[in-house]
């Protein structure tokens, strides 16, 4: 099925909003975006390895915050009740508050809230049009966690889906009564929570059957609701994802592959024609691949300002304006700096700096808001058939041009690493809207040409109508 005719279906089957080509997603790690009760007296502010007192409360009272920032849906890493001990000693003891050590599947970790919480939380979301993506853990239990429904694996194997991840304790998934169980408490979720979608953690590690099975159930449960396999590694065309989904598996997946192109780029890593090759061969696969949801970084990866630094909000033209369902990790809009690696890349949403940066139109955030206001807004943003324009031959101070039409419209993209750049082309149609970062990156008029002035480490992006004129071409 392509793309465009899964969008239709997905719409016409569900009550949330449809996790198509217009959403923009936003990953919340829960006990690390907002602190709106109290939640215990583990909790250790400033200790990266303890709870820190995020809750469904918390998220709830920051909905706005994210409808103001453009999301549509959110998604939340897993609420199961973690395993109650710290794992590890001294400093590097560490507590589950990720939520991916798993006591019981079936119920919501106290740290976090409620099942009452989570009820208002997803009522608080269908009010302000934000659909709820709920993390699911299908592929072990925490560390020395209880196994009464003997559910573990005896022995851990030597393959990807018998291996004992991270040393976990293992489910059998290929057993058909562990894929029952583990079914179930999929479902409870599903039935619970009116979900616009799960996501599978751990998809490769799980038993295909036990997928094909859980997405079934998901679907019958809520027609219209997305499961999104987590198969590390994989991107558009991946065979592995084409079979994951033709069999019933998923519905959709994470692609990775937009994380290392733009991480590269960003860096000054990779010369612009490179880029150009890799950004459009990535496009051509998208369009007969299943709906892939795209990211710059995420809960498992190095944080993106901590990979390029000041050149952070390039990220978001590359993000919102290159095909896929863009996700956008909690601080990402804010620069949040994090780290490499658990638990550095996990620090918790910088509130102080969102307020900071609210009040300032030329701040990083509202680069991003615009950037996504423009992606919802635009057909040719979401959809349009990409092309680059032009690219830099070489590392050194690379720069990249590209640009998207669909519906009578261009959306031209322009960023730049390292150096100013002035790429120029013929004044045709009409300028809707310029978007520049920093402030100075703007549109000029040089001899009679319409010309992009994009700063150094800046970005500049057009909306132009009628799209058979504005080309912009050299």
């Amino acid at each position: 099925m392509s793309a465009a005719l899964f969008a239709l279906a997905l719409a016409l089957t569900t009550a949330s909003p449809p996790l198509d080509d217009g959403a923009v997603v936003a990953l919340v790690m829960v006990d690390r975006f907002a602190d709106g009760s109290d939640n215990g007296p583990d909790v250790v502010p400033g200790h990266p390895r303890r709870f820190q007192g995020g809750d469904l409360v918390g998220l709830r009272e920051r909905l706005p915050w994210l409808a103001a920032l453009g999301v549509t849906h959110v998604w939340l890493t897993p609420l199961h009740a973690q395993i109650p001990h710290l794992v590890g000693r001294g400093d590097d003891a560490t507590a589950g508050f990720h939520g991916y050590w798993p006591a019981d599947f079936t119920a919501v970790d106290a740290h976090f809230g409620t099942l009452a919480d989570l009820d208002a939380l997803a009522a608080a979301a269908d009010a302000a049009g934000i659909g709820l993506i709920l993390d699911v853990v299908t592929n072990h239990t925490g560390y020395g966690a209880p196994d009464p429904r003997r559910l573990v694996r005896a022995r851990c194997g030597d393959d990807e889906q018998t291996s004992c991840l991270f040393g976990l304790p293992d489910l059998a998934t290929e057993d058909p009564r562990v894929r029952a169980v583990v079914g179930d408490d999929v479902a409870f979720w599903a039935r619970r929570v009116p979900l616009a979608g799960l996501r599978l953690d751990a998809f490769k590690h799980i038993d295909r059957d036990t997928a094909r099975a859980i997405t079934a159930r998901v679907h019958a449960l809520r027609p219209g609701a997305l499961v999104i396999a987590e198969r590390w590694g994989a991107g558009p065309g991946d065979p592995a994802v084409i079979d994951d989904v033709a069999a019933g598996a998923a519905d959709a997946a994470f692609d990775f592959t937009l994380m290392a192109l733009a991480r590269d780029f960003v860096q000054g890593r990779l010369r612009g024609a490179a880029a150009a090759h890799h950004l459009t061969r990535r496009a051509a696969a998208l369009t007969t691949s299943p709906p892939a949801l795209t990211f710059l970084d995420n809960h498992d990866t190095e944080t993106w300002a901590h990979a390029v630094g000041s050149r952070a909000p390039l990220g978001a033209p590359w993000l919102q304006l290159t095909p896929g369902v863009p996700v956008l990790t909690w601080g990402t809009e804010l620069g949040r700096t994090g780290g490499a690696g658990d638990p550095a890349n996990r620090t918790m949403m910088p509130w102080a700096e969102a307020e900071r940066q609210a009040d300032d139109p030329t701040t990083a955030l509202h680069f991003w808001r615009r950037l996504v206001a423009l992606r919802r807004a635009s057909s040719a943003a979401r959809r349009g058939a990409l092309e680059v324009i032009a690219a830099s031959p070489t590392t050194e101070r690379p720069w990249i041009v590209w640009r998207r039409q669909a519906d009578a419209e261009v959306i031209i993209v322009a960023v730049a690493v390292g150096a100013p750049l002035l790429h120029c082309g013929r004044a045709d149609g009409v300028v809707v809207e310029a978007i520049g970062w920093p402030a100075r990156s703007r549109v000029v008029d040089v001899a009679g040409r319409r010309c992009l002035d994009v700063a150094a480490d800046g970005a500049l992006v057009l909306r132009l109508r009628p799209a058979t004129a504005a080309t912009l071409a050299p």
